[in-house]
């Protein structure tokens, strides 16, 4: 009987990489500057996944974590389990429901054969959903080459069709309006800026509020000098859409761990509420410099930092 113990590089990088927004393979490898080649392929993947597990190991120094990761895997019991829907399923039409264990369905399905159809859902590759990805992000692609060649009036379905080469009724699929592309974009900058700040913190040592807070300000205020899109769409934009709260998070969570990694930061009422505020100040200074200057200049960059340091340090006497 052959036995097989495991491990799991995606629940390790879980516990020892965190704040990943997604930790495919792929993306965890492109975000930790792991290089791949052949992508999708055995030997290419293979390789990328020796290089991600020996960069945990590196990080788990005590082993204690890779250790109790270790798992006894035999999916036969998966088999069994598959085989023994497969049996009472019947091969006629019909709707069928996947739940959970708690009873919520996660999935209807309907089919002219309900067995072959249940036996393909387990059984795909997810081909399908990889070309929807694929094709969103194409769209967002054409829709920041617009936006850095024109301005934001001209990301239009039409115009993002057209560059795209993709029919209407395609782009009607993902994004019925302007404004769903421009929250897209919107979602997509904050990502970047938020790995933009994750990447150039770590070399960023102070036990002062100001220094960390202008430590912030200074790699966000890089950040937008030098994505034009991000700029226009979220500086200079006194349209709608406006940033969402839980998009800005994605920045503001950055900033409150570099302070709380540099310094020991008093117990405040609602923390995260008090660092969206000061990620708001910083963004709404930098639209001001932006709208009155046509650029981000230095003055603004000193203005931001300033403004967000009295508010913090305000909210920390508050609570003295």
């Amino acid at each position: 009987q052959f036995k097989r113990d495991t491990l799991c590089t995606v629940e390790l990088s879980r516990k020892l990489i965190q704040d990943e927004k997604s930790y495919s393979l792929g993306k965890l490898c492109k975000s930790l500057g792991i290089p791949m080649s052949d992508r999708h392929r055995a030997t290419g993947d293979a390789l990328a996944t020796v290089q991600l597990f020996k960069l945990l190991l590196d990080k788990d120094h005590k082993k204690e974590i890779v250790q109790n990761s270790i798992k006894y895997f035999d999916n036969r019991n998966v088999k069994d389990k598959l085989n023994s829907i497969l049996e009472i399923a019947p091969e006629t039409m019909g709707v069928f429901y996947v739940h959970n264990d708690d009873g919520k369905v996660i999935f209807i399905g309907r089919s002219h054969n309900i067995k072959f159809e249940i036996n393909k859902l387990f059984l795909k590759q997810g081909k399908r959903a990889q070309k929807i990805q694929e094709r969103v992000e194409k769209i967002l692609a054409v829709a920041d080459q617009i936006l850095c060649s024109g301005s934001i009036s001209d990301i239009t379905i039409a115009n993002v069709s057209k560059v795209s080469e993709l029919k209407r009724t395609s782009t009607y699929k993902f994004f019925e309006t302007p404004d769903e592309i421009k929250m897209a974009l919107i979602e997509k900058y904050l990502d970047a800026c938020s790995l933009h700040l994750s990447n150039n913190l770590s070399s960023k040592i102070s036990n002062e509020y100001q220094q960390c807070i202008m430590d912030c300000c200074e790699i966000i205020h890089e950040f937008f000098r030098n994505q034009s899109g991000a700029k226009k769409l979220i500086l200079e934009n006194t349209i709608s859409p406006p940033v969402p709260s839980k998009e800005m998070r994605k920045v503001s969570v950055k900033i409150q761990k570099h302070l709380e990694k540099n310094l020991t930061l008093p117990s405040m009422f609602n923390k995260e509420g008090v660092f969206l505020v000061v990620t708001q100040i910083i963004f709404a200074v930098l639209s001001l410099d932006v709208k009155e200057t046509s650029d981000l200049t230095q003055v603004g960059l000193n203005e931001a930092a300033r403004s967000s340091h009295a508010y913090l340090l305000s909210c920390i006497a508050i609570e003295s």
